[in-house]
């Protein structure tokens, strides 16, 4: 099976089985619950991605939010851009790859549900992740659906389903492979007799493995790169913050900051800061209910230094 498979999945009665899936009363319990978690003010700025035929973003819509939806399929998008006219909805509709998003600093929120996530590999995984938050304000939300859980999978984990939904029946063939961490499943539609096959992949994810979280900066100017803040202080001084080594802060560690390096650029003054390290300024896996330590390297004029290490 080819690794886009994705690209060739959705169209026709695939589509027509989502369609009958999806009620308006999901549509509408999952509009309340983005809204409530995104906490977009009136006329926010919102992404959707992929949108699939906008269900959501016409929900959100009539709602009062600007709505931008992507989604690579042709068929879906002709779909929503037809009902948003419908409904006189103004909403920005593209055709386009999920990790292909040329937005910056754009929108207030954004959100990918309809269990989407986990078709690529983990690195194009991650490159999409990287792509929304690119298009996203500072500080604004992100609402990722993932399903795809293996403490929620595998102890119900059935390899033959059949559902018959709108005239279709669809049958579900799954395989998993515990080496890639991934599902297989074969679709088999049928409607009016007529029999289509299409096949199918997905990262399986583990909770136990924790959440990690990467902070990194996105700016650069001119040679440096990794700029998270910039601008002058209140007392006038300019100042410019680099991500040197991501910032990394992780479940398993009771969502505490583990690692990470942040330079800060002064007129004669540099201060680095690294964090994760044990008393000695060394690194250190997680100390329990002990401290972390950080090490502040203070630079002035003329590279006088002073060296701090310090608990957090």
């Amino acid at each position: 099976m080819p690794t886009n498979w994705w690209k060739d999945f959705f169209h026709g009665v695939a589509l027509d089985f989502w369609r009958a899936v999806m009620s308006d009363e999901q549509t509408r319990a999952e509009a309340d619950f983005i809204q409530k978690q995104l906490q977009p003010s009136a006329g926010a700025k919102i992404l959707d991605v992929p949108c699939g035929n906008g269900r959501l973003s016409i929900e959100l819509a009539r709602r009062g939010f600007l709505l931008t939806g992507v989604d690579i399929a042709s068929e879906f998008i002709a779909e929503a851009k037809t009902k948003s006219s419908e409904d006189n909805l103004a909403i920005d509709l593209h055709q386009r790859d999920m990790r292909d998003l040329p937005w910056s600093s754009e929108f207030d929120g954004a959100f990918c549900f309809g269990n989407s996530f986990g078709y690529l590999d983990d690195e194009a995984n991650a490159d999409f992740l990287a792509a929304v938050s690119q298009t996203l304000k500072p500080g604004a939300r992100f609402i990722l659906d993932a399903p795809a859980i293996a403490e929620c999978l595998l102890p119900h984990f059935v390899e033959k389903r059949t559902f018959e939904l709108g005239g279709i029946t669809a049958t579900i063939d799954t395989r998993y492979d515990h080496e890639q961490s991934r599902m297989f499943p074969s679709f088999t539609f049928v409607r009016n007799g007529i029999e289509d096959k299409r096949s199918s992949s997905q990262r399986v994810y583990t909770y136990k493995g924790g959440f990690v979280i990467t902070i990194s900066g996105l700016h650069t100017d001119g040679n440096n790169t990794g700029i998270s803040e910039w601008g002058t202080n209140r007392w006038g001084n300019t100042f410019e913050t680099q991500i040197t080594q991501p910032l990394v802060i992780t479940e398993l560690c009771s969502f505490r900051l583990t690692q990470g390096e942040v330079k800060i650029v002064r007129p004669e003054i540099t201060t680095t800061i690294t964090f994760g390290l044990d008393l000695s300024g060394n690194p250190t896996g997680c100390p329990g209910e002990g401290n972390y330590y950080f090490k502040l390297v203070w630079t002035g004029s003329g590279g006088k230094t002073y060296t701090f290490i310090l608990p957090y």
